[in-house]
C-alpha cells in the first residue's frame, strides 16, 4: 500500500507565548581594546561599538562596526581626536548615528555633540549641550526630539531634563525630574510617551520606580502598571512594541546574566534564557532581523571584547493574523503563503514538537512556497510573532 506525505494545518486564532529552543552562541571577538561603558548605535544591517574605557584605564574614541548580513566586525571611523570617552549616550536617527556627553576618564565632563553619516562616513559636529558636561545620561526619542535626562558630572547626579530638535538643531531645559536624578538607568518611549526607571539617585540610593513622562504637558508622574526594580548598568534595545533588557548590577554589587522582554502593549515582563557566561554589565546591546547581540562590557574586573547572540527572540514588527493564509490544507511536501505585502522581510518559523527551530524562512513575496519534503513526520507549528499553527506531517 502506498501513502501520501500530507501536512495538516489547523488554524486558530488565540494569542500564544512561544517557546523557543534558543541559545546563547560566541561570535567573532569585538576587534578593538577589552572595554566597558562604550556607546553603539545601528544603521540598516550595520551596527557600531566604539568609545568607553579600555583594559588600560584609557578612554578611546575608536569604532567598529559589525556587519548583521556577514556576522563579521569590521573597521569604523573614529571620533576626531581629544574626543575620547566613555559613559556617553549612542543612538541613531534616521539613517544617522549619533554620539552625546561622556567623560574623558580623567574627571572631565563633555557637552559635545557629533552626528555620524555611513553614506560619507564622516563625524559632524553639532550644537553641544548648552550646560555643563555630564555623563551616564539616559535618553529617549519621540517624534524628532531628542530627550537628554540626568548624568552625572562633579556636582553629582543631575534631575535636568534637555530636549533637542533634530530638525532646528536647537537645544530647550524642560522640567526637571521628580526625583534627585538618574544615572545609569534605562530608558524608552512607546506612542508618544517617554519612560525612565532604574539607575541610581545620588551616589548611595537607588530609583525603584518607572516614570512616565508627557511631552505635551512637559510633566513627569510615577507609573506603576512596570517595576523595573532597582539595579544600574544594564544593556537595553528597543524592537517596536517590545523592550529587551540584558545584565547589569544590582545594589548589592553583583553583576548580572539576566535576559528579558518587555511587552509595552501589555506591560508583562517574560523572561528570557539567562546568559551562559559570566556576568556582566555596561555592555553594548543591538539586534539583527529576529536575533540580539552583546558586545563588550566588564565581569568582575576584566573588561571584554567579546561578542554574543541568540537567536530568533526578536521580531521587527507585529504581524495580523489576517495578515497570513497558509495553502492548500491538505498538502503534501508544500506550503504556499499568501501574505500582505507589508509583510515582506519578515519571518517565518517551524519548530519541532521540542521547540526547536527547524526551519526559518524570509517572505519574498506576497505569495512564497515553503518546501518540507526534508521534514521527517511528527508535529511542528509554524510561528509567525506571537501567533503559532500546529502542523501535522505524516506518511
Amino acid at each position: 500500500m502506498s501513502y501520501m506525505r500530507l501536512i495538516f494545518v489547523i488554524f486558530f486564532s488565540q494569542f500564544a507565548t512561544l517557546s523557543f529552543a534558543q541559545f546563547w552562541q560566541q561570535l567573532p571577538d569585538f576587534p578593538g581594546n577589552p572595554r566597558d561603558d562604550a556607546a553603539g548605535f545601528s544603521i540598516d544591517d550595520k551596527h557600531y561599538c566604539g568609545t568607553g574605557r579600555d583594559d588600560g584605564f584609557s578612554c578611546t574614541r575608536n569604532f567598529y562596526r559589525f556587519n548583521g548580513t556577514t556576522q563579521n566586525w569590521e573597521s569604523g571611523i573614529p571620533l576626531p581626536d581629544g574626543e575620547g570617552r566613555q559613559y556617553a549616550s549612542g543612538f541613531a536617527h534616521n539613517g544617522l548615528g549619533y554620539i552625546l556627553c561622556g567623560d574623558d576618564c580623567n574627571g572631565n565632563y563633555f557637552s559635545s555633540f557629533w552626528s555620524f553619516n555611513p553614506v560619507n562616513e564622516q563625524w559632524s559636529s553639532l550644537p553641544a549641550l548648552p550646560s555643563a558636561g555630564r555623563a551616564g545620561c539616559v535618553h529617549f526619542i519621540l517624534g524628532d526630539f531628542l530627550y537628554l535626562i540626568g548624568g552625572k558630572n562633579n556636582s553629582g547626579i543631575l534631575h535636568e531634563v534637555w530636549q533637542y530638535s533634530f530638525i532646528t538643531q536647537t537645544w530647550q531645559e524642560k522640567n526637571n525630574l521628580p526625583i534627585p536624578g538618574i544615572w545609569r538607568g534605562i530608558a524608552f518611549s512607546f506612542g508618544n510617551v517617554g519612560y525612565i526607571a532604574a539607575g541610581k539617585t545620588t551616589t548611595t540610593s537607588w530609583n525603584s520606580e518607572t516614570w512616565k513622562y508627557d511631552p505635551i504637558l512637559d510633566e513627569w508622574s510615577i507609573f506603576q502598571a512596570l517595576s523595573l526594580g532597582e539595579r544600574s548598568y544594564v544593556g537595553s534595545v528597543q524592537k517596536d512594541s517590545c523592550l529587551y533588557l540584558f545584565g547589569g548590577l544590582d545594589p548589592n554589587g553583583q553583576s548580572l546574566t539576566s535576559f528579558e522582554k518587555i511587552n509595552l502593549n501589555l506591560f508583562n515582563i517574560e523572561y528570557l534564557p539567562d546568559f551562559n557566561s559570566n556576568p556582566r554589565k555596561g555592555s553594548v546591546c543591538f539586534s539583527h532581523e529576529g536575533d540580539f547581540y552583546v558586545c563588550t562590557g566588564i565581569s568582575g574586573n576584566i573588561r571584554l571584547k567579546e561578542t554574543w547572540k541568540i537567536e530568533d527572540v526578536m521580531y521587527s514588527k507585529l504581524i495580523d493574523e489576517q495578515m497570513v493564509q497558509i495553502f492548500p490544507i491538505p498538502t503534501s511536501d508544500e506550503l504556499f503563503l499568501k501574505v500582505d505585502p507589508l509583510c515582506i522581510g519578515e519571518y517565518i518559523y517551524l519548530m519541532d514538537a521540542r521547540g526547536s527551530v527547524v526551519f526559518k524562512h524570509r517572505i519574498q513575496t506576497n505569495q512564497d512556497k515553503l518546501s518540507l519534503s526534508h521534514l521527517p513526520k511528527g508535529h511542528y507549528r509554524i510561528v509567525y510573532q506571537n501567533y503559532s499553527k500546529p502542523i501535522v506531517v505524516g506518511d
